[in-house]
C-alpha cells in the first residue's frame, strides 16, 4: 500500500532511517495511537528503509555518474529531470520537496510553482540509456 509514496520518501535525498525509528519508539512509548497503527507505521518505515538501501546499492553499482545526470541540489542521480524557468535542471522530487517549504527557485529566488516545471524528456532518455548501458 502507498508504494509510490514509500519510494518518494526513500529517494528524496533527505531520508534518515533513524528519524523513523525514533518516531516508532515515541509512538509505542506514548501510546497516542493504537497498536495496529504503530504496527502499520513500523511496516511503512521498514519498507522505506529497504527501498532506500536498494536505491543506494543501485547507485553505487553505477560507478562514476556523469555530472550532468546529477541533481545539483542533492547530488544524486536524477530520475525525472525538469527544467526550471531559470534554465537550471533538477530532479522533480527534489524541487517538489523544496517548493513545499519555499515557493521560489532555489538558484535565483524568483517565485516558482510546480506548474512552471518543464519535463526534460531528452535528458531523462539520456539518463535511462546510460543506466541501462551500465547494467550490461
Amino acid at each position: 500500500q502507498y508504494e509510490s509514496f514509500q519510494l518518494a520518501v526513500a529517494t528524496n535525498g533527505l531520508y534518515d532511517a533513524s528519524v523513523y525509528r525514533k518516531c516508532a519508539g515515541i509512538l509505542q512509548r506514548t501510546q497516542v495511537v493504537d497498536a495496529a497503527k504503530v504496527a502499520a507505521f513500523d511496516s511503512f518505515a521498514q519498507t522505506v528503509e529497504d527501498l532506500f538501501k536498494s536505491n543506494t546499492q543501485d547507485e553505487a553499482m553505477l560507478g562514476d555518474i556523469p555530472d550532468e545526470f546529477m541533481d545539483p541540489l542533492l547530488w544524486q542521480l536524477m530520475k525525472e529531470p525538469v527544467t526550471l524557468p531559470s534554465g537550471y535542471v533538477v530532479d522533480r522530487a527534489t524541487i517538489t520537496q523544496h517548493l513545499m517549504n519555499d515557493a521560489s527557485d532555489p538558484f535565483t529566488r524568483s517565485p516558482l510553482t510546480v506548474d512552471q516545471l518543464v519535463p526534460n524528456a531528452a535528458l531523462k532518455a539520456q539518463i535511462q540509456a546510460w543506466v541501462a548501458a551500465q547494467h550490461k
